[in-house]
């Protein structure tokens, strides 16, 4: 996925306005990922802010078991799209679902790893100094299209890639995008009608290589939610859901979430 051909506005003093290309051939740029941006200073790397993510699954079905591992590797720019380096960040993921029974349906494990984004390093080749390392990826920032992978402020594909809506600088800059997080789900019908699922994610947050922060720190979510629905009033379910952040990273905070919903046609002639 690719943003480019945009007007950028900002509060650096290089770099305040930029009006970046919106041709046929920047069109073809960003398809192929190449070219440059005025902010490269000379070095060829991609027109506009480009991403995107490799993604692996096998399932397994047998006397109502249904297993699926799944991995998704999230790159942000050439390095780990053409293998220049070895794939250390990824999502990894086991889904498991049971055998009709009263208790758990589904069964979710993933582990996702972030901290590395091709190494510490970044340096262009220069005379004096030929090798080129093409490390501190940055994940969902841009210098030119300030704000990033987001959507009115909030990440797009990964909620632990701490919104900078929750910035008190207010800045449009992803603060933590270096972590090693492990997240558990369960769900499950109890009854006839009846529909829970539990969540919880666990993990530990770096900052980012620019700013990185004094200590390693925890973060805690957790989420529980009942879904009752009934034959006897089609297309109505009601829901009540639970939810709480604790740790230095997520901090304090507690949410109640009551809903009543509608599917299908309001009204039959």
């Amino acid at each position: 996925a690719t943003i480019f051909g945009a007007d950028s506005h900002n509060f650096s003093n290089e770099f305040p306005h930029i009006q970046m290309k919106r041709n046929a051939k920047a069109f073809l740029q960003a398809f192929f990922m190449s070219g440059s941006d005025v902010t490269d200073a000379g070095y060829d790397n991609a027109a506009g802010n480009t991403l995107g993510s490799f993604l692996l699954s096998i399932n397994y079905k047998k006397k109502g078991w249904q297993v699926r591992a799944y991995a998704d590797h999230f790159f942000d720019d050439h390095s780990q799209l053409f293998f220049e380096y070895w794939w250390k960040d990824a999502l990894l993921g086991i889904e498991i679902k049971l055998p009709e029974n009263k208790f758990i349906n589904n069964i979710v494990y993933e582990h996702i790893h972030t901290k590395d984004q091709t190494g510490p390093i970044y340096h262009d080749h220069t005379e004096a100094v030929p090798d080129q390392i093409s490390g501190r990826d940055d994940y969902y920032n841009h210098l030119q299209l300030q704000g990033g992978w987001q959507h009115w402020g909030q990440a797009i594909g990964n909620p632990l890639f701490k919104s900078f809506l929750y910035d008190e600088v207010g800045r449009l800059y992803f603060k933590n995008n270096r972590f090693v997080a492990n997240h558990f789900a369960i769900s499950g019908s109890p009854a006839k009608g009846v529909d829970y699922r539990i969540l919880y994610t666990y993990s530990r947050n770096w900052g980012t290589y620019d700013e990185p922060y004094s200590m390693v720190l925890p973060g805690h979510s957790f989420l529980a939610e009942v879904k009752l629905s009934s034959n006897k009033w089609k297309g109505w379910n009601a829901s009540v859901a639970f939810a709480l952040d604790r740790g230095q990273h997520a901090g304090k905070q507690t949410g109640l979430q009551l809903t009543l919903r509608k599917t299908g046609c309001l009204h039959r002639k």
